[in-house]
């Protein structure tokens, strides 16, 4: 946990919080329920309103402001009710992710929102940095769980009950203020340094294409290949069917391998489990037995946001769900030269999934696919060069990664510090 003491002062003072989530706070501080500083607003919707929608990163406004794909319009608006800017929203399925912030626009939403209006002189945005710190430490959940077996269900009910500092309004506008500047200003960085991973990936992506499709040779002639991810490739190149070249095995037992499975104490081991995520190398859990032993393999998610994400993995490992193995039946065949083949030829199958559908991957799609084949020698040589000229790429992103992390890391950190009064929000900005 990045400490920020060094920053910022803390308060003079402290007592007992005395509620679960929180051990101290400032003197001046003290606590009450919910219901006793918001009310539940159950104003009429009119059919004109535009809908609202409450985010996991806080931000809740009229859905045309952020994107109209990807969501569900109900046919009948049956309890929708109305927003008005400045309103605490609340989702009461999605809070616990983070979907808690103040209304930026007048509108409606459906039932399942939580609408408050303040009975106190409190500052709204205040209280929405403090629930969303709630939900991030899982405390949200943890209280939803209690409410009904396998429900992450939060409601005005239960949000009433919750004990809540109240301090003076003014130092609650500070700390929001504070807060709003200061995460904007990380999230600015932040986009600026994805920007620039987004710039490697695509030169990445330039280097990789242009080696496996047209080879290293500058003046080699070149041939239609039929397939229209490829285009043209070198005269002496082949045109193979995918499975020629690989057979292709989802998991074995794969639904044994659960994340409750792996976290088993008796189960654990030095083995690992890989699955359809893509963090951490794609590695779920380490457990004690394993199903496969194979030399350098080529591993690929099939669903999610980050389907057709291929890596090459070996050794002994299991295989959970939602992941597929591309074995090699070939052994004079360099498993790198393919690896990398798949990035152009996985965009290409991405690119034309319409954008309102979620692109998946099955085994019959990779019977279909044609992939260019070089001769061995080639393929080595590819292969190497790509390793080298990405090598900087890919160190340069992963630092760029690990800077974000820690940016993310300090705002986090800082809001915690800020919301619970362990520092205090300066009157003027000394950073």
């Amino acid at each position: 946990m990045i400490t920020l003491k060094k920053q910022h002062q803390g308060y003079e003072k402290y007592k007992n919080a005395s509620v679960q989530w929180l051990e101290q706070i400032p003197n001046s501080w003290e606590f009450r329920r919910a219901k006793f500083i918001f009310r539940q607003m159950r104003r009429q919707a009119n059919e004109n309103d535009e809908i609202i929608t409450a985010f996991r990163d806080g931000v809740v406004t009229a859905r045309k402001n952020r994107r109209e794909e990807g969501f569900t319009n109900a046919i009948q608006e049956i309890g929708y009710q109305g927003i008005r800017s400045g309103d605490l929203v609340i989702h009461g399925m999605d809070g616990f992710a983070g979907a808690i912030g103040v209304s930026d626009s007048d509108g409606k939403a459906s039932p399942v929102y939580s609408v408050c209006s303040a009975i106190l002189d409190v500052s709204n945005n205040y209280y929405s940095y403090l629930l969303r710190y709630l939900a991030k430490n899982n405390y949200l959940l943890s209280l939803a769980k209690g409410i009904r077996e396998r429900s992450t269900d939060f409601r005005f009910k239960e949000f009433a009950e919750l004990f809540l500092p109240i301090f003076s309004r003014h130092e609650q506008s500070l700390i929001a203020s504070y807060l709003d500047e200061k995460c904007a200003l990380i999230d600015r960085i932040i986009e600026d340094k994805k920007k620039q991973i987004e710039i490697l990936q695509e030169q990445r992506a330039a280097i990789i294409n242009q080696a496996v499709t047209k080879g290293l040779g500058e003046k080699v002639e070149m041939k239609e290949s039929g397939v229209e991810w490829i285009g043209q490739m070198p005269k002496p190149w082949d045109i193979k069917k995918l499975k020629t070249v690989f057979r292709f095995e989802k998991g074995k037992r794969a639904g044994l391998f659960t994340k409750e499975y792996v976290s088993d104490q008796k189960n654990i081991g030095e083995y690992p489990v890989y699955s359809g995520q893509t963090e951490d190398e794609g590695v779920m859990g380490r457990i004690n037995s394993y199903i496969y032993d194979l030399d350098d393999t080529i591993f690929t998610t099939t669903v999610g946001a980050k389907v057709m994400t291929p890596m090459i993995i070996g050794g002994k490992f299991s295989l959970s769900q939602n992941c597929v193995l591309f074995i090699k039946q070939d052994k004079k065949i360099d498993v790198r030269y393919f690896y990398y083949q798949l990035f152009p030829m996985f965009k290409w199958e991405k690119d034309s999934i319409p954008s309102h559908m979620q692109p998946s991957l099955r085994v019959s799609d990779l019977n279909k696919y044609s992939i260019a084949f070089p001769a061995y020698e080639e393929q080595v040589k590819i292969a190497n060069y790509i390793e080298e000229k990405t090598k900087f790429i890919d160190e340069f992103s992963k630092e760029i990664e690990r800077s974000i992390s820690l940016l993310n890391e300090y705002k986090n950190s800082l809001i915690s510090h800020m919301v619970t009064g362990k520092i205090k929000a300066p009157t003027h900005d000394h950073v």
